[in-house]
């Protein structure tokens, strides 16, 4: 960090050097955000599938409820970051699997 006893042209350099570098982190960051979500909505979308071929005698399970609460979850609300959603999709009770729920 530049100190207010170099000139301005300096401090200018130093405060526009610290701005690209935190770009670059911000850059940085909404790339691995947009990694994670995508990978977020692969994953719901098997638990879609798993959902849709659920056996006629597990419909009204525990196990199809828990389905149901992922499936539903509106990923498109964690197009921009929402820690709210995010601690929603951390927190989900995910289902364990057949006769484990």
């Amino acid at each position: 960090m530049a100190t207010k006893t170099q000139s301005r042209t300096a401090r200018w350099k130093v405060a526009a050097q610290r701005l690209l570098d935190a770009q670059e982190s911000v850059r940085n960051a909404v790339a691995a955000y947009n990694d994670a979500l995508a990978e977020l909505r692969d994953v719901r979308d098997e638990y879609e599938d798993w959902r849709s071929n659920l056996p006629e005698n597990l419909e009204q399970s525990a196990l199809a409820e828990k389905l149901d609460a992922v499936v539903e979850m509106d990923l498109d609300e964690l197009d921009e970051p929402d820690m709210d959603a995010a601690d929603e999709a951390a927190d989900m009770d995910l289902p364990r699997g057949f006769g484990r729920d």
